[in-house]
């Protein structure tokens, strides 16, 4: 039985990691983010919920390090119950195991104003560094307009060890083509020229990360543990009345 749970473990065993910020929603019946993380088969997978993201709170650990705790709703589309979530207390939907991991950061909003076009839009998920203190580091292209930002978060201009919304800035490196051609601090709701372009600091947010699970063996499992341990009782009684006997 053990054997067979690990098996079944194995080959249809759901484990995913997903990342969310501040007011936003993902409906997991049909994300097409989650992929398979565990088992054989790695494919797109879905779990029976839907997960909001309302808030990212930070609170200390024993060691006095940073870490997230986050304030969730999670249900049907008809029936969504808000909960909290910390690393030491998952939460069970459905079959489906719901964890908080040590991952966090802030969300870096950033558009580009063009003369005659559509304000676009652009969200860079910033991590700290390993020690959890900034700046908060990201780089990506923005969309497909060529533009390719590096940016170094820090929650406060003032302070730059603090972790704490208080003056919000960035330094800034906007590249094209590969030719550097800004490098420089930019302000929370600053607006940066570049020729007839213009990209604009429109916001700030946190984000964090989930692990979402879905062991189908573990019945089976512990099944097998109950009938293993059974099953010795009822070997050392067979052993002890033919020693009995004799």
């Amino acid at each position: 039985m053990i054997v067979l749970s690990f098996f079944w473990q194995g080959l249809f065993g759901k484990r995913a990691y997903l990342r969310l910020m501040e007011g936003e929603e993902a409906d997991l019946r049909s994300s097409p983010w989650l992929y398979q993380e565990k088992g054989l088969l790695v494919r797109r997978i879905g779990f029976p919920a839907v997960l909001g993201l309302e808030e990212v709170r930070l609170v200390r650990d024993r060691e006095g390090s940073m870490v997230p705790e986050s304030h969730i709703y999670l249900g049907d589309l008809l029936d969504l119950t808000e909960r909290r979530l910390t690393l030491k207390g998952p939460l069970s939907f459905r079959g489906a195991n719901l964890y908080q991991t040590q991952d966090w950061g802030y969300v870096l909003e950033f558009l580009l104003l063009r003369p005659g076009e559509p304000h676009r839009r652009m969200f860079y998920f910033a991590q700290p560094r390993r020690d959890g203190t900034p700046p908060f580091s990201v780089q990506g292209a923005f969309l497909d307009t060529g533009y390719k930002l590096r940016i170094e978060f820090y929650p406060d201009m003032m302070h730059r060890d603090s972790w704490r919304l208080r003056l919000p800035g960035a330094r800034v490196t906007f590249e094209r083509d590969g030719r550097r051609l800004f490098s420089g601090w930019v302000l929370y709701s600053q607006r940066v020229r570049l020729g007839e372009d213009g990209f604009y600091f429109a916001g700030i947010s946190r984000w964090t990360a989930f692990i979402l699970t879905a062991d189908q063996g573990e019945p089976i499992l512990y099944t097998g543990f109950v009938l293993t341990i059974l099953g010795g009782f009822l070997l050392y009684g067979a052993i002890f009345r033919w020693g009995e006997k004799r």
